[in-house]
């Protein structure tokens, strides 16, 4: 996966998997699925190095938003939980 659009479609998988959590125990292993050793995203940024400098840098800042956006996400849902 290395095109804006596999960023996209990752990025709405993301967001419908995460409406249908409904317990901390399923958001841990959903950001294990997505932000741990393994995981998707983390799979998506190590792919980044076979591409062009200026795909690059392109699709790395796609990526790194998508992170930082779905680590405020989960953040928000374990609030969200705890309450």
């Amino acid at each position: 996966m290395s095109k804006p659009s596999d960023i996209d479609v990752l990025r709405k998988e993301s967001e419908a998997h995460l409406k249908t959590i409904d317990s901390l125990d399923a958001l841990t292993e959903f950001q294990v699925v997505w932000l741990g050793r393994r995981g998707k995203l983390t799979t998506l940024l190590r792919n980044l190095s076979g591409l062009s400098l200026d795909d690059k840098k392109t699709l790395g800042k796609r990526s790194n938003e998508f992170k930082t956006a779905l680590e405020t996400a989960i953040a928000e849902k374990g609030k969200q939980l705890k309450s």
